[in-house]
C-alpha cells in the first residue's frame, strides 16, 4: 500500500521528493561528518534490536526510550520494540522495515531545528500502544519553513514476539496543510 489513497498523487510525489531530497543530505552529510560510532555501543544497540522476542514490559519501556530522544523526528533512537520488517504508514505514505524509516527520518530529522515534541497521551491496551504528540520545527531550509502538527501514533504488537510490526502514525492536520506550511516562509 502507498498510504492514505485520500491524500492524491501530488502530494505523495511532494512526500517521496521529500524522501529523495533527505536521502540526498544524508548522503552529503555522511560524507562530511567522521562516523564516531563506538563499536561497543553498535554491537550492543545491534543485540538489543534482533532479539528474537521482548515482553511486553520491556516493550513498552524501549518505545518510551524512543520516544525521550524523539526518535520520530530525529532519526535517533534504538528502536529495539521493532520487528525489522516492521510497516509504518502516516497520512502519505506506508512501507516496511525499520532500515528505511531510520534513514528517512534521520536524513529529515537532520534539517530540523527547534524541534519541540510534546508526548500529550499514552494509552497501553493488550495489543498495541496509542500515543498522542504535539510537534513543530524549523526547516534548515533558505525559506526557514516552521512544521508544525498535533497527531498520535499507534503502535500495534505481535502476539507471539512482542515487538512493535505496525507503527501507523494519524495527524490531526490535513496532509496538504502540511505541504503549505514547507511551502511557506515562517
Amino acid at each position: 500500500s502507498d498510504g492514505n489513497e485520500d491524500v492524491g498523487a501530488g502530494l505523495k510525489a511532494v512526500w517521496y521528493g521529500a524522501e529523495a531530497m533527505g536521502k540526498m543530505v544524508g548522503a552529503v552529510k555522511s560524507k562530511d561528518e567522521s562516523s564516531a560510532t563506538s563499536s561497543a555501543s553498535a554491537s550492543s544497540a545491534s543485540a538489543a534490536s534482533s532479539a528474537a522476542t521482548v515482553d511486553r514490559e520491556r516493550a513498552i519501556a524501549l518505545l518510551r526510550e524512543d520516544y525521550d530522544s524523539s526518535y520520530f523526528v530525529s532519526g535517533v533512537g534504538e528502536l529495539a520494540a521493532y520487528a525489522p520488517d516492521c510497516e509504518f504508514s502516516d497520512p502519505f505514505v506506508a512501507f516496511k522495515g525499520v532500515d528505511r524509516f531510520k534513514q528517512n527520518v534521520g536524513n529529515l530529522g537532520g534539517m530540523m531545528r527547534d524541534v519541540d515534541l510534546k508526548i500529550t497521551g499514552w494509552e497501553e491496551s493488550e495489543s498495541d500502544l496509542v500515543t498522542s504528540w504535539r510537534f513543530s520545527c524549523v526547516l534548515d531550509l533558505p525559506w526557514k519553513p516552521k512544521l508544525a502538527a498535533a497527531g498520535g501514533t499507534t503502535h500495534v504488537f505481535d502476539p507471539d514476539t512482542g515487538k512493535v510490526v505496525k507503527h501507523i502514525e494519524r495527524w490531526d492536520v490535513e496532509p496538504k496543510k502540511v505541504v503549505k506550511q514547507l511551502l511557506s516562509p515562517s
